[in-house]
């Protein structure tokens, strides 16, 4: 880990507390032009999201439509019933974004592959900082950026593995105390 790190994650709880915590849960409204054209359903406009802290698990409560839900669980999407009835399933949903099937992505997503994305997204954005932490990722404070009277620190991350995949592994993160 980093200085800059462990001060971002002290100012978010502190690393015990994240390692004890087990899920976050939200309400979350959703919009814009990606939400409007791709997803299906109620276009995850208002819903409840629970993300456990640990695993790679995310659900939303309710989508696509009222009484069922989409769930994101180590890479798999599904659709349940309030009671738990798997309705639909996707094992390897990242895969459905390449190649021939992909073509449709660009155009319109169906409710297992919002629910892929929304779930890896919603998972990896309330797990930070606590996911910078995980075994096989890198993370160094980078140079330090000055505009006006104000100066970003950087956080240069190679993300570690996880069966989420994310398309981006190596990222910045821009951090300014104040």
């Amino acid at each position: 880990m980093s200085a800059l790190l462990d001060e971002v994650l002290e100012a978010h709880g502190g690393l015990e507390r994240w390692r004890a915590a087990r899920t976050v849960r939200a309400r979350v409204r959703s919009g814009g032009l990606l939400v409007r054209t791709r997803v299906p359903g109620n276009r995850l406009a208002d819903y409840r999201l629970m993300v456990e802290v640990q695993e790679p698990r995310a659900v939303m409560d309710p989508f696509p439509r009222t009484g069922q839900r989409g769930v994101f669980d180590r890479g798999e999407a599904r659709i349940e019933s309030e009671g738990g009835e798997v309705l639909a399933s996707r094992a390897d949903p990242r895969a459905a974004f390449f190649g021939r099937a992909g073509l449709r992505r660009n155009l319109r997503w169906d409710a297992l592959d919002a629910t892929y994305f929304a779930g890896y997204a919603m998972w990896n954005y309330l797990t930070t900082p606590l996911l910078l932490t995980r075994d096989g990722g890198r993370v160094a404070e980078g140079e330090r950026w000055r505009e006006a009277d104000q100066e970003w620190r950087r956080l240069e991350v190679d993300s570690p593995p996880t069966s989420t995949r994310t398309p981006h592994t190596r990222r910045s993160m821009w951090i300014r105390r104040g």
